[in-house]
């Protein structure tokens, strides 16, 4: 998201938060700060069940070449939280019948989750031993292009977006990571899960009330830092 007159904010929603934080990590100089949208921060043991879970079956999903089918992630990311990605989907196709806005919604996630993608081996491999497995990330032992990523060093504003309900990025999945940004103004803001979006990891990014309420607060913090005026540290 480009600033007026200054540097961009670098956005970034589930994994696509995580790669930005990297980004961010290793070249901060073109970026204004960050807004991170459901994107899991810290994989230490406990921090969700769908990491643990999805740790348990890294092994199978760590090809030592080729490409990685996506329903292969799919069926992955099913058995590691069948909750979320089986039971929690057919309760929102439920939730979502009587209201046509949220149905037309939940059919247009539905179709989008369907377009699944091959990835390649080495970045799938990578992902998961260092960041699910190792925890790298949060731990500040991430090493890129020979150099160690520590959170400590980001001195750039970071506003996180985190769901209660979510499986993938909690809170929990959160909160340690933001809590090493020492040099950075670091707020987590709570967002609840939304009917229609089908998962709660969605909710942020295609909720209706996200976009008329949560949306406007995120314009506003990102202003506000855009013309100087910081708030103070908040990890609420």
């Amino acid at each position: 998201v480009a600033a007026k007159g200054g540097p961009p904010w670098l956005v970034g929603h589930s994994l696509g938060g995580t790669l930005a934080v990297i980004a961010a990590l290793f070249d901060p100089e073109p970026l204004r700060g960050l807004v991170l949208l459901h994107a899991p921060l810290a994989f230490a043991p406990g921090t969700s069940p769908f990491r643990d879970a999805l740790v348990r079956l890294a092994p199978l999903l760590s090809p030592a070449e080729g490409t990685v089918p996506g329903s292969l992630l799919s069926f992955a990311a099913a058995a590691a939280s069948p909750e979320t990605f089986l039971w929690d989907r057919a309760a929102d196709a439920l939730a979502s019948a009587g209201r046509p806005e949220e149905l037309a919604l939940h059919l247009q996630v539905e179709a989008w989750t369907l377009g699944e993608r091959a990835l390649p081996a080495a970045l799938v491999r990578e992902v998961f031993e260092q960041l699910w497995c190792e925890d790298a990330l949060s731990r500040g032992t991430l090493a890129l292009g020979g150099r160690r990523l520590a959170p400590e060093a980001l001195a750039r504003p970071v506003l996180a977006v985190a769901s209660p309900a979510d499986a993938i990025a909690p809170p929990a999945a959160v909160l340690p990571f933001l809590a090493r940004l020492a040099r950075s103004e670091a707020r987590l803001v709570r967002w609840p899960a939304e009917p229609g979006c089908v998962f709660a990891h969605l909710a942020a990014v295609l909720g209706r009330r996200a976009h008329a309420r949560l949306w406007p607060r995120i314009a506003a913090w990102m202003h506000a830092r855009t013309a100087g005026r910081a708030a103070p540290r908040d990890q609420r």
